[in-house]
């Protein structure tokens, strides 16, 4: 018998034919928009797990690569203000070592802590430097200013001892800013040291504290008779002298002299310091005389200072003067000093420092008062003090310095870290083309073929399908 085929089924064949070749031909359509050969997991199942990975490590670089990128406002912000920095120290450097001139008046020295006073607040500003509301110098406390003046404290270092840092790479993390405390406040304790006004000297136990303390010894009173109907003046609540004393009266010579000092023409009635007259010795301790019952003569006598010595001001211990490691504490601030008073000749206040220990704002501040001369220092003596305030702020001006460096490193590797990952991510983007783009030329053939191969479907389907009922009737 012979088969002949039925109407459906040839309509199911042409169907069949039309269909396939016009899938063929979206699919090469859709390449050809989109310019990918995988569309859908399904269409390279292998390909699309492996642009999968591409993709995911694509989005690790450019999030490192964001990260790195909007580090470096901040840190060329950062670079630039402690360059600022760098150049407001220098200035208040040299405007200190002008104090150190003793020809200088008390108007010029107070000219001069004027303008260090704007030196201070400018460096106080750049320690505080600011971008989107964010502290640059304070660490991980971005919301607080990183050094704010604190009591009897002096500046304090309100931010967190570790700097910002970003990841750069998988489990790879780097710094981008420097903190506060290591670019101004830097702890590199070396020991203590006085400024040499009292003879008050270091103890024998270690001390505790950081910048600088002040050491009031006062004079409480002056025993022995000055001989040859001298008296004290005031009783000697005037005086300044610590411990023993020689004082020398030569009537012969008619000059006065305590210790090693210049000797001094003793005054006549009619001189305006007859009742009131001041002798030094060679350290600067002071004896008051009043000679109204002089008569002339000579003598030489021995006179003693008591006093006492206190850290805060407020709370004074007696000197015995034999104390080798007298232990002073100022409950204000915690700091402990030990002291030797064994060589104690005056009083006064002497000024510690606390080696190493100092921050710049706190070493400024310092020289300000110093050139103010609330102590009443002389020239000599406030150039002592000046000195040790500047090598506590060239310390911290080389840390700031070195803090420079630091910062030009970090931005240097943040560059080459944004070389390295564009390199890195040129190349994944280059596989991740060879992946899943589409060959154009070759999908152009392709969608030619379907189309001629749907044409000609079409038409062998029309040829097929004008069959009439007589074709069957035979």
């Amino acid at each position: 018998m012979t088969l002949r085929p039925t109407q459906s089924s040839i309509f199911s064949m042409v169907k069949s034919g039309i269909l396939r070749n016009q899938a063929r031909l979206l699919r090469a359509q859709e390449m050809l928009s989109s310019g990918k050969r995988i569309l859908r997991p399904s269409d390279d199942p292998y390909g699309a797990a492996k642009a999968l990975t591409l993709r995911g490590h694509l989005s690790a670089l450019e999030s490192y690569r964001s990260a790195a990128l909007g580090s470096q406002p901040a840190m060329q912000l950062a670079a630039s203000s402690l360059e600022q920095g760098s150049s407001i120290i220098g200035d208040a450097k040299s405007l200190i070592l002008q104090g150190l001139n003793g020809t200088l008046s008390a108007e010029d020295r107070t000219s001069l802590a004027m303008e260090l006073k704007i030196q201070l607040e400018q460096l106080l500003d750049v320690s505080n430097t600011t971008l989107g509301g964010e502290h640059l110098f304070a660490g991980s406390e971005v919301s607080g200013p990183a050094f704010a003046l604190s009591g009897g404290a002096g500046y304090v270092y309100q931010g967190s001892d570790g700097a910002p840092s970003i990841e750069i790479g998988k489990g790879v993390r780097t710094e981008t800013l420097v903190t506060g405390k290591e670019t101004f406040a830097k702890f590199e304790y070396s020991g203590i040291s006085f400024s040499g006004l009292t003879g008050v000297a270091r103890g024998v136990r270690a001390n505790e504290g950081t910048g600088f303390e002040y050491l009031t010894l006062r004079h409480d009173a002056t025993s022995g008779a000055p001989g040859a109907g001298v008296s004290l003046a005031n009783g000697g609540a005037d005086d300044t002298i610590l411990g023993s004393h020689t004082l020398t009266i030569d009537g012969v010579a008619g000059t006065v002299t305590l210790d090693g000092g210049g000797l001094l023409a003793i005054p006549q009635p009619g001189d305006p310091d007859f009742t009131n007259f001041v002798v030094t010795n060679e350290l600067g301790a002071e004896v008051h005389l009043d000679f109204t019952g002089y008569a002339g003569g000579s003598s030489t006598s021995t006179l003693d200072g008591q006093g006492s010595i206190s850290i805060d001001g407020l709370n004074f211990t007696a000197l015995t003067l034999t104390e080798t490691d007298l232990q002073l504490i100022n409950g204000s601030s915690g700091s402990v000093v030990h002291v030797d008073a064994t060589q104690v000749h005056r009083a006064g206040v002497e000024l510690v420092s606390f080696d190493g220990a100092a921050n710049v704002f706190d070493a400024v501040l310092g020289a300000i008062q110093d050139l103010e001369n609330g102590h009443d220092l002389d020239a000599d003596e406030m150039a002592a003090r000046l000195e040790m305030r500047l090598g506590e702020i060239d310390r911290n001006h080389n840390n700031l310095l070195r803090s420079v460096s630091i910062l030009g490193a970090r931005l240097g590797r943040i560059e080459s870290t944004l070389g390295k990952i564009d390199g890195v991510a040129t190349g994944l983007a280059s596989h991740l083309s060879q992946v899943e783009d589409a060959d154009l030329a070759s999908v152009v053939m392709d969608a030619s073929q379907a189309e001629q191969a749907m044409q000609i479907a079409q038409m062998a389907g029309s040829r097929l399908m004008q069959n009439t009922l007589l074709n069957f009737l035979r």
